[in-house]
């Protein structure tokens, strides 16, 4: 099993997932059953063309062991087309294969585009009554599909994930913005004990609300994105939530950290009381966008934090 952008997967879900998306975006597909024997492609659209083969490593490898292994099956299943070109002719009639698409969650080297140039210029050269004079190798990792995916994650009401595992492309403000402004005046505030001033923890309060203004906000263009259905239903909550904020950090008077837990703490009540959000998205993630939301807040303004 692999981790991925819509969760843990394995061969079987991932060729369930596929097959799902292809006989809901056709008509005319036909899932190809491996019964007798796996034919090197696990469905075809009749009448266009079109077959799909569908692959989901056994483990997390790194990138070259990845690499090597959608070479070798690539090239292992494309072979079953030479092998099986008589039985695979009786199942999709007078049809020629013109695009055979390899289904895979992710592509570590783009030396893969290279290895399929080639092995359709050989596909092409046996001659199969199968294939078409342009016959075509595509390769579609999980981006192509990530909105129906996430479609059947909630018809089969799975909890989903959204957080990406590889954030190396997420960068930190650097410039001094009117958000950075406000972020430091208000954690100015926080930073009392009593009447003494922690310049530390001032520092870390400014870093902890701007990670989770910026990294949070990745997740849920994310979420928008890939189920624009629940990205509404998140944003009805925080906007019907967002005026009663305003209005209760004007007339607060008790400690600002007392403020922002309950803020918090009353944005995921309202969360989990809505059952197009509950269970729907995992419960880690649904705290990170309580953090994000009120990392904004505090930066955007509606939450008003004072020393008086």
């Amino acid at each position: 099993m692999i981790q991925t952008r819509i969760g843990t997967i394995d061969g079987d879900s991932w060729e369930e997932l596929c097959q799902a998306v292809y006989k809901k975006r056709y008509s005319n597909y036909q899932e190809m059953v491996p019964s007798p024997g796996d034919w090197g492609i696990e469905g075809f659209i009749l009448g266009e063309g079109i077959a799909i083969q569908c692959y989901c490593p056994e483990h997390e490898y790194d990138t070259a062991t990845l690499h090597s292994k959608l070479v070798n099956k690539i090239t292992k299943d494309l072979n079953k087309l030479y092998k099986y070109s008589k039985e695979i002719s009786h199942r999709i009639g007078t049809d020629k294969i013109h695009q055979w698409i390899f289904i895979t969650p992710r592509i570590t080297k783009n030396a893969l585009h290279s290895h399929a140039r080639n092995k359709e210029l050989e596909v092409k050269g046996w001659g199969l009554g199968i294939i078409d004079t342009d016959f075509k190798i595509l390769i579609h990792d999980i981006g192509y599909y990530l909105p129906e995916f996430r479609q059947i994650q909630t018809l089969n009401n799975e909890s989903m994930i959204f957080s990406e595992y590889d954030v190396e492309g997420l960068k930190k403000v650097e410039n001094c913005t009117e958000y950075e402004i406000n972020i430091d005046r208000k954690n100015g505030i926080r930073s009392f004990k009593g009447k003494e001033y922690n310049e530390l923890t001032h520092r870390k309060l400014n870093e902890i609300t701007t990670d989770r203004f910026i990294l949070g906000d990745e997740l849920i263009r994310r979420i928008e994105k890939q189920s624009p259905k629940l990205y509404e239903s998140l944003s009805r909550v925080i906007n019907q939530y967002e005026s009663e904020v305003e209005e209760e950090s004007l007339t607060w008077d008790d400690s600002p950290k007392a403020l922002i837990e309950k803020v918090s703490s009353q944005l995921k009540e309202r969360f989990d009381r809505d059952k197009s959000i509950f269970g729907v998205i995992v419960d880690s993630e649904v705290n990170e966008i309580v953090n994000h939301v009120v990392s904004k807040w505090i930066a955007l303004c509606p939450l008003d934090i004072s020393n008086e």
